[in-house]
């Protein structure tokens, strides 16, 4: 191969991973400005101790949650490996398996946070702050399941070079958790932060098996 071509070579390989990063690292941006605009909000609209109650329960929630959203995260690359071999029958299959699994992860992290809920003043927070934590907790992380559903087929989207899907859901899942903050936390206070979540996330799960159904890839 001449040197001409190995550049031309690079140059196309560039744009291609371009492409595809751009929009998984859009999607992760609109994510994090998920939780930044729960704690602008949650600390102008309701207060410090709410502030601090709502860090306590996403904290608590995120890191119980970690293993199953990260875990999953092993689908792209082998969905990427049976598109590249043309196997659809191989890639309606792990599929089917990232379901059964983001059932399994579903119901640990519940049993986990069962546990945690039933024993959360253990934790050593103020009386104040365990209280507003302790509903704010529970809804949160039930809101972990629509993700971690979401998150697996976000991942075989990204396997298939389709990144730009979960993208535009998870920028108008943003938008919307904006929306329903400023309502619901001043209808309810502190927990309508935690519903606007739960409601965003199980939208979003909605639009991307909507698409899925949509557009049948095997």
């Amino acid at each position: 191969m001449s040197s001409s071509s190995k550049i031309e070579a690079y140059i196309n390989e560039s744009k291609s991973t371009v492409r595809l990063a751009v929009p998984i690292v859009t999607a992760q941006l609109s994510v994090i400005l998920m939780g930044v605009s729960d704690n602008i909000m949650i600390g102008r609209m309701v207060g410090k101790e709410a502030l601090a109650a709502s860090g306590l329960a996403h904290s608590l929630s995120f890191l119980i949650s970690s293993i199953a959203v990260g875990g999953l995260a092993v689908l792209s690359p082998i969905i990427a490996k049976h598109k590249a071999a043309n196997q659809p029958k191989e890639l309606e299959e792990n599929y089917r398996a990232s379901i059964r699994v983001s059932i399994w992860f579903s119901l640990l992290i519940t049993i986990v946070a069962l546990l945690v809920y039933l024993d959360f003043h253990i934790l050593g927070q103020s009386l104040k702050v365990s209280d507003l934590s302790k509903p704010f907790f529970l809804i949160v992380t039930i809101a972990k399941i629509p993700l971690i559903f979401f998150v697996a087929h976000k991942q075989i989207l990204d396997g298939l070079s389709k990144p730009k899907i979960s993208m535009y859901i998870t920028f108008v899942g943003l938008l919307v958790n904006i929306f329903l903050n400023y309502i619901l936390i001043k209808i309810i206070g502190l927990n309508g932060a935690a519903y606007s979540t739960l409601g965003v996330r199980l939208s979003m799960l909605a639009l991307i098996i909507w698409y899925f159904k949509r557009k049948p890839f095997w």
